[in-house]
């Protein structure tokens, strides 16, 4: 090391057929607390279909966009508390069935 050689450390995980693999594939929940987060976009979530617990807190986040939490069907726990909030876009969790805890404080 130090030579100018970069070093590369490879991992392989066994594989397992699909019909096997009953768990969700991907992260359930997320803290992205106290990260200065100003904004949250469309983009900035999407894919992330199996995240039950989604935590916010202590950010600056002042605009949410519609359709932010659109991929996100198993959510079902979202903390928002002490960021700049004055408004929600209207139906902002119209596909979000399961979610059945929303957490403002310090907020709107």
């Amino acid at each position: 090391m130090g030579d100018g050689t970069t070093y590369c450390l490879l991992y392989t995980a066994a594989v397992f057929p699909l019909e096997l693999n009953t768990e969700p594939v991907g992260p359930t929940s997320m803290e992205l607390n106290g990260n200065n987060l100003t904004r949250i976009t469309k983009s900035d979530f999407a894919g992330l279909k199996y995240i039950r617990v989604l935590q916010l807190m202590e950010n600056q986040i002042t605009v949410i966009e519609r359709g932010a939490f659109d991929d996100m069907k198993e959510l079902e726990r979202l903390r928002l508390n002490r960021n700049q909030l004055q408004q929600l876009p209207e139906l902002l969790f119209q596909k979000n069935p399961a979610l059945s805890r929303l957490l403002f404080c310090r907020d709107l």
